[in-house]
Protein backbone atom coordinates (compact mmCIF):
# COMPACT_ATOMS: atom_id res chain seq x y z
CA UNK A 1 0.00 0.00 0.00
CA UNK A 2 1.26 3.52 -0.60
CA UNK A 3 0.83 6.02 2.24
CA UNK A 4 2.35 9.19 4.28
CA UNK A 5 4.99 8.27 6.85
CA UNK A 6 5.10 8.85 10.25
CA UNK A 7 7.48 9.73 12.82
CA UNK A 8 7.69 6.56 14.21
CA UNK A 9 9.09 5.60 11.22
CA UNK A 10 12.36 7.50 10.52
CA UNK A 11 14.26 4.38 12.12
CA UNK A 12 13.14 2.74 9.15
CA UNK A 13 13.36 5.37 6.81
CA UNK A 14 17.30 5.98 7.57
CA UNK A 15 17.57 2.47 7.02
CA UNK A 16 16.62 2.75 3.72
CA UNK A 17 18.20 5.86 3.13
CA UNK A 18 21.66 4.84 3.53
CA UNK A 19 20.94 1.39 2.10
CA UNK A 20 19.80 3.58 -1.24
CA UNK A 21 22.96 6.86 -1.09
CA UNK A 22 25.47 5.59 1.12
CA UNK A 23 25.40 9.04 2.71
CA UNK A 24 27.15 9.49 5.89
CA UNK A 25 25.57 9.46 9.47
CA UNK A 26 25.50 13.29 9.64
CA UNK A 27 23.98 13.68 6.30
CA UNK A 28 21.72 11.47 7.11
CA UNK A 29 20.94 12.21 10.54
CA UNK A 30 21.09 16.46 9.00
CA UNK A 31 18.20 16.09 6.57
CA UNK A 32 15.20 13.30 8.63
CA UNK A 33 16.29 16.43 11.64
CA UNK A 34 15.75 19.52 9.34
CA UNK A 35 14.80 18.17 5.72
CA UNK A 36 11.70 15.38 7.00
CA UNK A 37 8.30 16.35 6.59
CA UNK A 38 5.99 13.00 7.26
CA UNK A 39 3.23 14.37 5.05
CA UNK A 40 5.29 14.97 2.41
CA UNK A 41 7.31 11.85 2.51
CA UNK A 42 5.56 9.61 0.25
CA UNK A 43 6.62 5.52 0.79
CA UNK A 44 5.28 2.09 -0.89
CA UNK A 45 4.41 -0.52 2.56
CA UNK A 46 5.23 -4.22 2.36
CA UNK A 47 3.66 -5.99 5.30
CA UNK A 48 3.77 -2.50 7.23
CA UNK A 49 7.83 -2.18 5.95
CA UNK A 50 8.94 0.87 4.03
CA UNK A 51 10.38 -0.72 1.05
CA UNK A 52 10.03 2.47 -1.15
CA UNK A 53 10.09 6.11 -0.36
CA UNK A 54 10.07 10.27 -2.01
CA UNK A 55 10.24 12.70 -0.50
CA UNK A 56 8.89 16.38 -1.58
CA UNK A 57 9.61 19.62 -0.93
CA UNK A 58 6.95 22.69 -2.48
CA UNK A 59 8.29 25.32 -4.54
CA UNK A 60 6.47 27.32 -7.15
CA UNK A 61 6.83 27.73 -11.07
CA UNK A 62 6.39 30.68 -12.85
CA UNK A 63 4.16 30.86 -16.08
CA UNK A 64 2.71 32.90 -17.55
CA UNK A 65 3.96 35.86 -15.20
CA UNK A 66 2.13 34.09 -12.10
CA UNK A 67 3.17 31.17 -10.04
CA UNK A 68 1.70 27.99 -9.58
CA UNK A 69 2.01 25.02 -6.97
CA UNK A 70 4.80 22.62 -8.07
CA UNK A 71 6.26 19.19 -5.75
CA UNK A 72 10.17 18.93 -5.81
CA UNK A 73 10.57 14.90 -5.89
CA UNK A 74 13.98 14.05 -4.01
CA UNK A 75 15.13 10.83 -2.63
CA UNK A 76 13.68 8.39 -4.55
CA UNK A 77 14.83 4.90 -3.13
CA UNK A 78 14.03 1.17 -3.67
CA UNK A 79 15.10 -1.19 -0.89
CA UNK A 80 17.70 -3.93 -2.61
CA UNK A 81 15.80 -6.51 -2.05
CA UNK A 82 12.67 -4.73 -3.64
CA UNK A 83 13.71 -3.50 -6.79
CA UNK A 84 12.33 -4.59 -10.29
CA UNK A 85 9.22 -4.70 -8.90
CA UNK A 86 7.47 -1.52 -10.11
CA UNK A 87 6.85 0.13 -6.65
CA UNK A 88 8.75 3.65 -7.03
CA UNK A 89 6.68 3.75 -10.32
CA UNK A 90 3.30 3.50 -8.06
CA UNK A 91 4.86 5.69 -5.57
CA UNK A 92 6.12 8.56 -8.63
CA UNK A 93 1.93 8.08 -9.68
CA UNK A 94 1.10 8.36 -6.74
CA UNK A 95 2.76 11.74 -6.03
CA UNK A 96 1.33 13.12 -9.46
CA UNK A 97 -2.03 12.97 -8.00
CA UNK A 98 -0.99 14.98 -5.02
CA UNK A 99 1.23 17.22 -7.07
CA UNK A 100 -0.08 17.63 -10.97
CA UNK A 101 3.01 19.32 -11.48
CA UNK A 102 6.20 17.98 -10.01
CA UNK A 103 9.71 17.94 -11.07
CA UNK A 104 12.91 15.68 -9.92
CA UNK A 105 16.77 16.19 -11.03
CA UNK A 106 18.00 13.11 -12.49
CA UNK A 107 21.55 11.52 -11.11
CA UNK A 108 21.84 9.62 -14.58
CA UNK A 109 21.13 9.23 -17.73
CA UNK A 110 19.39 5.47 -17.04
CA UNK A 111 17.14 7.98 -14.87
CA UNK A 112 16.43 10.31 -17.46
CA UNK A 113 15.28 7.15 -19.02
CA UNK A 114 13.12 6.09 -16.44
CA UNK A 115 11.68 8.97 -16.08
CA UNK A 116 10.43 9.79 -19.10
CA UNK A 117 8.85 6.86 -19.56
CA UNK A 118 6.87 7.89 -16.19
CA UNK A 119 5.53 11.46 -17.85
CA UNK A 120 8.23 13.66 -17.51
CA UNK A 121 10.29 15.66 -19.63
CA UNK A 122 13.05 17.63 -19.74
CA UNK A 123 12.45 21.07 -19.01
CA UNK A 124 15.70 22.49 -17.45
CA UNK A 125 19.24 22.65 -18.47
CA UNK A 126 22.49 23.93 -17.20
CA UNK A 127 25.22 25.52 -18.88
CA UNK A 128 28.29 23.60 -16.96
CA UNK A 129 31.86 26.11 -16.93
CA UNK A 130 34.73 24.84 -15.75
CA UNK A 131 38.39 27.08 -14.90
CA UNK A 132 41.96 26.22 -13.80
CA UNK A 133 43.31 28.33 -10.78
CA UNK A 134 46.04 29.40 -13.67
CA UNK A 135 43.76 29.61 -16.45
CA UNK A 136 42.74 33.70 -14.28
CA UNK A 137 43.97 36.76 -13.89
CA UNK A 138 44.47 37.64 -10.21
CA UNK A 139 41.27 40.71 -9.53
CA UNK A 140 42.85 44.55 -10.39
CA UNK A 141 40.90 45.11 -6.92
CA UNK A 142 39.61 43.32 -3.93
CA UNK A 143 36.11 41.38 -4.01
CA UNK A 144 33.78 42.51 -1.29
CA UNK A 145 31.88 39.29 0.23
CA UNK A 146 29.87 38.97 3.36
CA UNK A 147 27.42 36.73 4.83
CA UNK A 148 24.34 36.59 3.36
CA UNK A 149 20.51 36.03 5.53
CA UNK A 150 18.08 33.49 3.71
CA UNK A 151 15.61 36.44 3.32
CA UNK A 152 18.15 38.46 1.06
CA UNK A 153 19.35 35.33 -0.60
CA UNK A 154 15.42 34.94 -1.83
CA UNK A 155 15.00 38.87 -2.24
CA UNK A 156 17.96 38.79 -4.82
CA UNK A 157 17.53 35.17 -6.35
CA UNK A 158 13.42 35.88 -6.64
CA UNK A 159 14.46 39.57 -8.29
CA UNK A 160 17.44 37.91 -10.86
CA UNK A 161 15.69 34.37 -11.77
CA UNK A 162 12.14 36.24 -12.20
CA UNK A 163 10.09 34.46 -15.70
CA UNK A 164 8.88 31.82 -17.38
CA UNK A 165 10.43 28.31 -16.07
CA UNK A 166 11.73 29.71 -13.04
CA UNK A 167 11.81 27.69 -10.11
CA UNK A 168 10.90 29.84 -6.90
CA UNK A 169 11.47 28.53 -3.43
CA UNK A 170 9.98 29.57 -0.29
CA UNK A 171 11.90 30.59 2.70
CA UNK A 172 11.84 27.28 4.84
CA UNK A 173 13.52 25.51 1.72
CA UNK A 174 16.00 28.15 1.16
CA UNK A 175 17.05 27.97 4.83
CA UNK A 176 17.25 24.38 4.45
CA UNK A 177 19.45 24.43 1.29
CA UNK A 178 21.77 26.81 2.98
CA UNK A 179 22.18 25.28 5.62
CA UNK A 180 22.77 21.59 3.85
CA UNK A 181 25.34 23.41 1.50
CA UNK A 182 26.99 24.22 5.09
CA UNK A 183 27.46 20.72 5.73
CA UNK A 184 28.89 19.71 2.30
CA UNK A 185 31.92 22.82 2.94
CA UNK A 186 30.20 25.46 1.69
CA UNK A 187 28.59 28.62 2.23
CA UNK A 188 26.37 31.17 0.56
CA UNK A 189 27.87 34.97 -0.18
CA UNK A 190 26.75 38.24 -0.66
CA UNK A 191 29.20 40.11 -3.61
CA UNK A 192 28.90 43.41 -3.62
CA UNK A 193 29.06 44.64 -7.90
CA UNK A 194 29.99 48.02 -9.38
CA UNK A 195 27.35 47.43 -11.86
CA UNK A 196 24.26 50.03 -11.51
CA UNK A 197 21.51 47.34 -12.33
CA UNK A 198 22.98 44.87 -10.15
CA UNK A 199 24.43 46.52 -7.10
CA UNK A 200 24.37 42.84 -5.10
CA UNK A 201 24.53 39.39 -6.16
CA UNK A 202 24.30 36.05 -4.94
CA UNK A 203 27.03 33.31 -4.93
CA UNK A 204 26.27 29.60 -3.32
CA UNK A 205 29.36 27.60 -3.31
CA UNK A 206 31.26 24.18 -1.75
CA UNK A 207 34.26 22.68 -1.87
CA UNK A 208 34.31 18.60 -2.89
CA UNK A 209 37.37 16.91 -3.52
CA UNK A 210 39.38 20.06 -4.10
CA UNK A 211 37.21 21.59 -6.21
CA UNK A 212 35.31 24.81 -5.50
CA UNK A 213 31.80 24.20 -6.75
CA UNK A 214 29.27 27.12 -7.64
CA UNK A 215 26.24 25.66 -7.43
CA UNK A 216 24.40 29.37 -8.19
CA UNK A 217 25.02 32.90 -8.81
CA UNK A 218 23.66 35.81 -10.36
CA UNK A 219 27.09 36.90 -11.59
CA UNK A 220 28.24 36.71 -14.87
CA UNK A 221 31.50 37.67 -17.10
CA UNK A 222 34.60 39.17 -16.10
CA UNK A 223 33.01 39.87 -12.07
CA UNK A 224 32.21 36.21 -11.84
CA UNK A 225 35.80 34.75 -12.83
CA UNK A 226 37.12 37.62 -10.45
CA UNK A 227 35.15 36.39 -7.34
CA UNK A 228 36.07 32.61 -8.57
CA UNK A 229 39.58 33.06 -8.30
CA UNK A 230 39.16 35.08 -4.69
CA UNK A 231 37.47 31.88 -3.38
CA UNK A 232 39.94 29.75 -5.25
CA UNK A 233 42.67 31.09 -3.27
CA UNK A 234 40.82 31.34 -0.05
CA UNK A 235 39.27 27.42 -0.20
CA UNK A 236 43.19 26.22 -1.63
CA UNK A 237 41.17 25.02 -4.87
CA UNK A 238 42.91 24.96 -8.31
CA UNK A 239 39.98 24.13 -10.37
CA UNK A 240 36.55 25.69 -10.19
CA UNK A 241 33.24 24.15 -11.77
CA UNK A 242 29.99 26.73 -12.13
CA UNK A 243 26.75 25.65 -12.91
CA UNK A 244 24.80 28.61 -15.26
CA UNK A 245 21.86 29.58 -16.93
CA UNK A 246 22.50 28.66 -20.26
CA UNK A 247 21.48 31.01 -23.03
CA UNK A 248 20.75 30.31 -26.67
CA UNK A 249 24.64 31.06 -27.76
CA UNK A 250 26.01 28.82 -25.03
CA UNK A 251 26.58 24.98 -24.63
CA UNK A 252 23.47 23.12 -22.39
CA UNK A 253 23.46 19.99 -20.42
CA UNK A 254 20.16 18.56 -19.27
CA UNK A 255 19.62 18.97 -15.81
CA UNK A 256 16.07 18.60 -14.19
CA UNK A 257 12.79 16.96 -15.44
CA UNK A 258 9.08 18.69 -15.10
CA UNK A 259 5.97 16.69 -15.31
CA UNK A 260 3.21 18.76 -16.75
CA UNK A 261 3.33 22.23 -18.10
CA UNK A 262 4.93 20.69 -21.35
CA UNK A 263 5.75 23.62 -23.07
CA UNK A 264 8.30 24.63 -20.14
CA UNK A 265 11.75 23.73 -21.83
CA UNK A 266 13.94 26.23 -21.12
CA UNK A 267 13.13 26.51 -16.78
CA UNK A 268 15.61 27.43 -14.53
CA UNK A 269 16.26 25.75 -11.29
CA UNK A 270 19.85 25.34 -10.33
CA UNK A 271 19.33 25.57 -6.34
CA UNK A 272 18.45 21.96 -5.73
CA UNK A 273 19.74 19.21 -3.56
CA UNK A 274 22.13 17.69 -5.27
Amino acid sequence: MITTATTTMIPALKALWKEAFEDTDEYTNFFFSHGFQPDRTFLYLQEERPVSMAFVFPGELCVHDSYIPVGYIYGVATSKDSRGKGYSTKVLKYIQQQYPISFLVPSSESLFQFYAKNGYHTAFHVNEVQFHLEQLTKPDSQILTQDITPDEYKAIRDNYFHGAGYLRWNKSTITYALAENVLFNGAAIKVKTPLADLTEAILLYRCYKQELIIKETTLSGKLLQDTAYSLMEKTKTNICRIRLRPDSSSPKKAFAMLHGQEGITSGYCNLVLD
